[in-house]
């Protein structure tokens, strides 16, 4: 007679997994750079308004559309990607969502008018607002139960320093070279270095169906 433990699920076995940094550290590094680009890219529309005003000689209630675009696409992101995310894979939507926002990042900067840059940044901000709920999405479902909540409180940690570096960086930048392009186009390696790297997530390896766990299948 053969006897069996009970094989648990995959989602059981995440559970119980202790912390490796190598693996759950991993995906919270990943997920939290994408919350930081989320953070880079809403402070950016902030620096981009006085910018555009001038290179464009822009009106108040037009200037005004350089964020308002960006944070329409950004809500409609967030809306519509959870549900592509529950058909593709959490992985696969992360990784889509940032390569997007690069890809519409670059066109932007090279707008040939004001029209083209806010169709471009809307489609930017779709990108990247569906980064928020997908990155938390997969963080949590590779965290342990134990440490989940305080790694998800750890997440927010990423918005001040995306804040902080955009402005630091663009000033930079356009005191440096006085070309607001430059201030869109600095964000396109650091989120492709990330789509590269969520593409590479592995999950955790499951158990051996016929093995239970910390033992060896039994033949009697």
């Amino acid at each position: 007679m053969n006897t069996y433990t009970t094989v648990p699920s995959g989602e059981q076995v995440v559970q119980e997994l202790p912390w490796r940094w190598k693996v759950q550290g991993r995906i919270f590094l990943i997920g939290g750079l994408g919350f930081m680009f989320d953070a880079w890219d809403v402070t950016l529309n902030g620096i981009l308004i006085p910018l555009l005003s001038k290179h464009w000689s822009l009106s108040a209630g037009e200037a005004a559309w350089v964020g308002t675009a960006n944070l329409i696409g950004m809500a409609l992101g967030a809306f519509i990607w959870g549900t592509i995310a529950d058909t593709v894979g959490r992985k696969k939507a992360f990784t889509a969502t940032l390569l997007l926002f690069s890809v519409f990042t670059v066109l932007g900067a090279f707008a040939p008018d004001f029209i083209w840059f806010c169709v471009f940044r809307f489609m930017a901000g779709f990108g990247l607002g569906g980064c928020i709920p997908v990155d938390y999405a997969l963080v949590g479902e590779f965290t342990p139960r134990r440490q989940r909540g305080r790694v998800l409180t750890a997440m927010d940690g990423w918005w001040p320093i995306g804040a902080a570096l955009a402005g630091f960086v663009s000033a930079g930048l356009v005191a440096l070279y006085g070309d607001w392009r430059l201030t869109m186009l600095v964000m396109v390696l650091p989120a492709l270095l990330v789509s590269g790297s969520g593409a590479a997530c592995r999950s955790p390896p499951l158990p051996d169906p016929e093995r239970p766990p910390g033992g060896s299948r039994q033949d009697h």
